[in-house]
């Protein structure tokens, strides 16, 4: 990226013809050119905007920076993109807007692959070493020198890389190992699939508590002072998809939707709306609506004992209807 740059800045500097303003696209180019070789802010800029592009690989030593916003669900790119500024942080604003991006592969897919490439009951004949047993047998038959030689790619022998695409295409914990040249189980994906994993429920589970969320940034930024606004819908939204993993079968009691819609209440209704009220019960989906599900009566009759005659359901709004 940083020989990139300095390609586009070389090129803006031998354009010597033009002589107009500077554009958006040119000042671009300009701010991140001098970030790539002198690790610093143009001056003349106040606010710097960036994607996730500046996440990594450069480092911005400007003291006067005062005030970060990170927009992420992971404690490691909110390291990654407010530790770029060398001098530490003041103030980080971390923004909960977005949803969070899953880095998981499922609770199941590294162990199946795991399973498949490494266990059997006979030694010596779990999938890996068949694979590389096939391997050999491969480049037996096409005449292909001994993998120690030469690369996996080399251009003289197309249909050994074509053979090696395909193996890592079982799984993506399947790989070729090219210092050993052989087939081997990525344990190294496993173990970074399992940390970011392992990040994300901690960032979900703090989301429904602004001091707990707050304790989690600050403990990777002691020095700074810590801004995590959770709105209200926020909460709110994710208490009610909790309840909803909580009871994947809908059977709740009545007692548990009270305790529910009472939390909601003081989560989405002001207190003086509350009381001016007339009842002391709120309208489900006065609340349930205003974060995206909906109340309502089961499509089909339940003969089990137990279950509610209701469900709560994701509701998207009809515009020709009035939440």
């Amino acid at each position: 990226m940083r020989k990139a740059l300095k390609d586009e800045a070389e090129t803006l500097k031998s354009n010597a013809d033009y002589d107009g303003p500077e554009t958006d696209f040119d000042r671009m180019i300009s701010v991140e050119s001098q970030l790539a070789t002198q690790s610093l802010i143009r001056s003349d800029i106040r606010f710097f905007a960036t994607t996730s592009r500046n996440k990594e690989g450069i480092n911005i030593n400007d003291t006067d920076i005062h005030h970060v916003y990170v927009e992420s669900h992971s404690m490691t790119d909110i390291r990654q993109m407010a530790g770029r500024i060398r001098s530490g942080v003041e103030h980080l604003y971390i923004i909960l807007d977005s949803e969070g991006y899953n880095y998981s592969d499922g609770p199941f897919v590294s162990y199946i692959a795991e399973q498949l490439a490494l266990k059997s009951d006979t030694p010596g004949k779990n999938m890996l070493s068949q694979l590389n047993t096939n391997l050999k047998e491969f480049c037996r038959q096409y005449h292909i020198p001994d993998l120690s030689t030469i690369r996996a790619y080399d251009e003289a022998y197309p249909k050994l890389g074509k053979y090696i695409d395909q193996v890592k295409k079982l799984s993506p914990y399947i790989e070729f190992n090219y210092i050993s040249k052989e087939v081997a189980f990525n344990n190294y994906r496993k173990k970074s699939k399992e940390f970011y994993a392992r990040e994300i429920q901690a960032f979900n589970d703090a989301l429904g508590n602004p001091a707990q969320l707050e304790a989690l940034f600050q403990e990777a930024f002691p020095e700074a002072k810590i801004h995590a606004y959770i709105s209200p819908e926020d909460q709110a939204r994710k208490l009610s998809w909790d309840f909803m993993y909580d009871h994947p079968d809908g059977n709740f009691t009545a007692e548990e939707l009270v305790e529910l819609l009472s939390r909601l209440d003081e989560l989405l209704t002001p207190p003086k709306n509350r009381k001016r009220r007339k009842s002391e019960k709120p309208d489900p989906n006065r609340l349930l609506h205003k974060i995206g599900l909906h109340y309502g009566s089961r499509n089909h009759k339940i003969g089990t004992p137990g279950y509610s005659k209701y469900i709560i359901t994701p509701w998207i709004k009809d515009k020709t209807s009035a939440a």
